[in-house]
């Protein structure tokens, strides 16, 4: 997985609900297989649990020994993905950021056309009532950076001229994007 541009608004969707960076997920076998480990605390059968494999198996792949096939591998990392996301959103934040109203969702940053200086825009006021939970469920689905951004502008209904719906669709490098360096739900 090429590494994300942090100023892009879907990255930004993604560090506000998980409070880490997307380029932390584990994106490789080696890194899925390690993160399977350390949830397991260094315990290969609970890790191997955890994965829903044999044990040798597991023991085999962590020692070079042998290596799984493409669609074993691509599994292993997905599963990897999605259970560190589970685990980086705990129930207590996911229940505050459901519970909480879009309208206060604030971004700083500038629309790529008009360049810098930054500014605050209260997006809040234009997303629909149920934006933070469509944004949580795309997250847990796992969503990535393009997705999340495609989320989070497809939420906004409430802008009389369509502006920030149209231009927060596209990427961060795009002219007629937005570069964000922060975003609060």
């Amino acid at each position: 997985m090429p590494s994300a541009n942090p100023n892009d608004l879907g990255a930004r969707v993604y560090a506000a609900i998980s409070q880490k960076s997307i380029n932390t997920e584990p994106a490789t076998f080696a890194a899925a297989l390690g993160w399977f480990v350390r949830a397991a605390a260094g315990n290969v059968s609970a890790a191997a649990r955890l994965m829903g494999v044999p044990r040798r198996s597991l023991r085999d792949w962590l020692s070079g020994t042998s290596r799984p096939g493409a669609a074993r591998r691509a599994a292993v990392t997905t599963s990897a993905r999605l259970s560190a996301r589970r685990d980086r959103l705990r129930a207590g934040r996911e229940s505050r950021l459901r519970g909480r109203d879009a309208s206060g969702v604030r971004l700083v940053g500038y629309y790529n056309y008009d360049g810098p200086p930054l500014r605050t825009v209260r997006i809040g006021d234009y997303l629909a009532p149920d934006a933070i939970d469509s944004l949580i469920d795309a997250y847990l689905s796992g969503a990535g950076v393009d997705e999340l951004r495609q989320e989070f502008a497809g939420a906004i209904v409430n802008d009389p001229t369509s502006f920030y719906a149209n231009t927060m669709f596209n990427p961060a490098d795009d002219e007629h994007g937005w570069t964000v360096t922060n975003l609060t739900l």
